[in-house]
């Protein structure tokens, strides 16, 4: 392939080898990365999505359950305290020990009641899990007041709640 293409070129080079070559591995690569993401592969977006996805929105796996039991995911980020700064640094080493940690710390702040800590991210922002069958109301209104609720906290620089989550809680 490579001398076809330094014919069609005209040359007969070193270079005319390495460019050729170099187009047959970028065409090479770009074929395998549109078989990859290829709906009907078992490494397309959706696949990946709901392996990855799979962590941020709990429930069971039967739909009569899984609505009365459904939790939504807050994406958190912390003014820099020393307590929480080292409470979420924790998270990769021990993992439950940090969960435990939250909790105590978040007992007694109305801001976080109804959350618990369901990982850390590593940019720093704590995923914040809310189980909304605790409440009474609209689930809209409830996800609306508990947001609010959190960013209106001097502990919280921002909270928003996680679309990816909840679009996948909807379905």
């Amino acid at each position: 392939m490579g001398g076809i293409i330094a014919r069609i070129m005209g040359h007969n080079s070193k270079r005319s080898r390495v460019i050729s070559l170099t187009l047959l591995y970028l065409l090479t690569f770009s074929s395998l990365v549109l078989f990859i993401t290829s709906p009907g592969t078992q490494y397309s977006a959706s696949h990946q999505q709901a392996i990855y996805g799979a962590s941020l929105v709990s429930g069971p796996a039967n739909e009569e359950t899984a609505t009365s039991r459904r939790s939504y995911i807050f994406i958190v980020r912390f003014e820099q305290g020393e307590e929480i700064s080292h409470i979420l640094s924790n998270y990769r080493r021990d993992r439950e020990g940090t969960q435990s940690a939250f909790e105590d710390w978040a007992q007694n702040k109305p801001a976080l009641l109804g959350t618990s800590l369901e990982r850390v991210t590593y940019s720093g922002e704590a995923l914040l899990r809310y189980d909304p069958h605790q409440s009474d109301g609209d689930l809209g209104q409830t996800l609306a007041a508990v947001s609010a609720r959190l960013n209106a906290s001097p502990l919280v620089r921002y909270a928003e709640l996680d679309a990816d989550a909840y679009l996948d809680a909807e379905d």
